[in-house]
């Protein structure tokens, strides 16, 4: 029964990472239409591309636990991904949220960039919520990796 638990914990983990790199695609997407992008941009950029490599590395992690997994360790393996589960579970409900924000912005109907990181800005309910966006894909990706590493050890 317990073994049964924890290969459910660990497909549950699977499948919410695999919305989440999906979500965060979409993302590197649409920022990938702006080539002169400011350096907060790029930068936001680069923190999504982080993110999405940590829940990747999470993944490999978790099939290999998935592989191994026997009887005995059943108990101890759902206990040590509870906490990765939550973090995963908590950045895919971010993904998620990013992607509606930035799904019905097309920069391309509207010509410079400057109208359109004034849109990206409007639609994330201005600067403070943009430095909030950025805040969060760093303190989800930090979150993971402790949990990870917890899970490791």
């Amino acid at each position: 029964m317990e073994a049964v638990a924890a290969a459910s914990s660990i497909i549950g983990i699977l499948g919410v990472i695999g919305q989440s790199v999906s979500g965060l695609a979409k993302l590197q997407k649409f920022f990938d239409e702006y080539e002169r992008a400011p350096h907060l941009v790029k930068k936001l950029k680069g923190d999504i591309s982080g993110l999405e490599t940590t829940l990747l590395e999470v993944q490999e992690v978790v099939q290999l636990f998935q592989k191994a997994e026997n009887v005995n360790s059943s108990e101890i393996l759902k206990t040590s991904t509870a906490t990765l589960d939550t973090q995963v579970k908590l950045c895919n409900d971010d993904v998620k949220l990013w992607v509606k924000e930035t799904e019905d912005l097309n920069p391309k109907l509207k010509s410079g960039f400057k109208t359109f990181f004034t849109r990206l800005k409007f639609a994330m309910s201005g600067a403070e919520r943009f430095q909030a966006f950025a805040s969060d894909v760093i303190k989800h990706r930090q979150s993971i990796g402790n949990s990870l590493a917890l899970l490791t050890v």
